[in-house]
């Protein structure tokens, strides 16, 4: 069906197919529209005269009513929808309605000339199809409008019907005839075509078990790769598990080692000062700076040079402590960077198994003390004057 055009208001351009009870109808305005159902209520005005046909008469006479309404409203597009909807639905749809144009209509309205009831029995069947067959009248109007519709005229006399029916029932048997002679024709054709059909159904089967075994095959070993991967994670996680801990407590002793040689570099910077401090001092109470030397007593001379002694040594040990802090703190970094080295080393899977016995070994070797075995305490007095004069006191 055409779309309505926008330009004029009344203008539709409406094509509508109402068989089986009417043909093609076109029309292009609304005033052409209320001009067909205005023909239709003429035709059919006769069936105002007996109650039963009265519903008839008026479903045509309420399309007048739509089409007043679509007019009256030409901007509303709803008012002309359903009045398109209205006259489809009466005569394809619902088929309540049979136009006036059809053979039918013309039968019924020459019926109800001489008989009324008999030509709106004829009228029911035609919309309805449907008749009690209790009904003597009403069979007799299913089968006139029957006969009408099959291109029969029931004026014509039985004999003619009889001719007629019999030319009928020959045109049947010849196209069973022929319908039985291309039935072999078609069976075999139906076994070509079902034996195509398994054979297909066999090709995809066997495709679907291949691809299905490929399917299989891949992800078993998928599976097997991923195991073997896993275990290598987590082989590697307990080697990497196991040296955690020592990297941990390397990293721990360097800490402690650092701060071990900024408080002994503090001390020894202190005890250093101190010392000097004590030695002037020393030197000051005993008068060696103003007294000659020949009034020096052996005593105050004793008394600086153990001053001096027990200085010198207390330096000398933070000296080594600090050495000794620093030997450590560097070793512990050095073990610190060769776990990791080796870690990385077993990541990669980049080391030999003969080297990892020599790495092991650097790494968890024994560890110095860095402090020098002479450290000792200082020599009594007289053992230091012999050692320095080699004179007995």
């Amino acid at each position: 069906m055409a779309d309505e055009q926008p330009n004029d208001p009344l203008t539709i351009q409406w094509e509508l197919d109402l068989q089986p009870n009417g043909n093609l109808a076109f029309f292009e305005t609304l005033n052409e529209v209320k001009e067909w159902v205005e023909a239709e209520i003429e035709f059919w005005s006769f069936l105002n005269e007996k109650p039963r046909t009265s519903s008839f008469f008026q479903q045509v006479s309420s399309l007048k009513q739509d089409c007043n309404q679509a007019i009256g409203n030409p901007q509303h597009p709803n008012f002309k929808n359903e009045l398109k909807q209205h006259i489809l639905q009466f005569y394809a749809q619902n088929r309540n309605l049979i136009h006036s144009g059809q053979t039918i209509a013309t039968y019924i309205k020459d019926i109800w000339a001489t008989d009324k009831n008999l030509a709106g029995l004829c009228l029911e069947y035609a919309t309805s199809r449907k008749f009690n067959p209790q009904q003597g009248e009403a069979a007799h109007a299913a089968f006139l409008v029957e006969l009408q519709q099959a291109g029969l005229d029931p004026d014509q006399g039985m004999e003619n019907i009889r001719q007629s029916l019999q030319e009928v029932h020959t045109r049947f048997a010849n196209l069973a005839a022929e319908s039985a002679k291309a039935e072999p024709e078609r069976n075999r054709g139906y076994e070509d075509w079902k034996n195509r059909s398994e054979q297909q159904l066999r090709d995809q089967e066997a495709q679907y078990r291949a691809i299905l075994r490929r399917a299989v095959a891949k992800g078993k070993r998928e599976i097997a790769d991923s195991k073997a991967r896993i275990k290598e994670l987590e082989a590697f996680y307990e080697k990497g598990l196991a040296l955690q801990a020592p990297i941990k407590y390397w990293r721990n002793k360097s800490r402690w080692h650092m701060a071990g040689v900024i408080g002994f570099t503090v001390a020894t910077i202190l005890a250093f000062c101190a010392g000097a401090w004590w030695i002037n001092q020393a030197v000051i109470d005993s008068g060696l700076g103003t007294t000659k030397l020949s009034e020096v007593t052996l005593g105050k001379i004793s008394m600086v040079g153990l001053v001096a002694v027990f200085g010198i040594w207390a330096i000398r040990i933070l000296v080594r402590m600090l050495l000794s802090n620093a030997h450590l703190f560097n070793d512990a970094r050095e073990r610190m960077v060769m776990i990791n080295a080796y870690l990385a080393l077993l990541e990669s899977d980049q080391l030999p198994e003969k080297s990892k016995e020599l790495i092991l070994q650097s790494i968890f070797r024994p560890t110095a003390t860095g402090i020098v075995k002479d450290d000792a305490a200082p020599p009594f007095m007289a053992q230091w004057i012999k050692h320095t004069t080699g004179t007995d006191l």
